[in-house]
């Protein structure tokens, strides 16, 4: 029987607790909200926002020229590198032949 009133009493406690952790998240919300309701009528000033927005929106445009010019020397890369393999690609087989010519002979 006693054991049986430990585990109640553990029981109960661990309830407690949680209700008190509930009680305390509650009594944090009404402290916001009434924050929030304090301040309902005040009028908010937006403009360290606005002004933050606009440099993000400018910081945007210039990232995009930057990103384009970066995509386009990326495709002058990739062109230059595909002439240089048609190149080097001649280049071996002229070399081919005149080794085949020689070997041939």
């Amino acid at each position: 029987m006693a054991e049986v009133c430990k585990d109640i009493d553990a029981g109960l406690a661990a309830l407690n607790a949680a209700i008190n952790r509930l009680n305390k998240r509650l009594d944090n919300l009404e402290r916001k909200q009434n924050e929030c309701c304090d301040n309902k009528d005040k009028p908010t000033d937006l403009s360290a926002l606005l002004k933050r927005l606009e440099k993000a929106e400018k910081d945007i445009l210039e990232l995009g020229g930057v990103v384009k010019t970066v995509i386009d020397d990326i495709k002058d890369i990739l062109d230059s590198l595909g002439e240089h393999n048609e190149n080097a690609k001649e280049s071996q087989n002229i070399f081919s032949a005149i080794v085949n010519f020689f070997i041939d002979e």
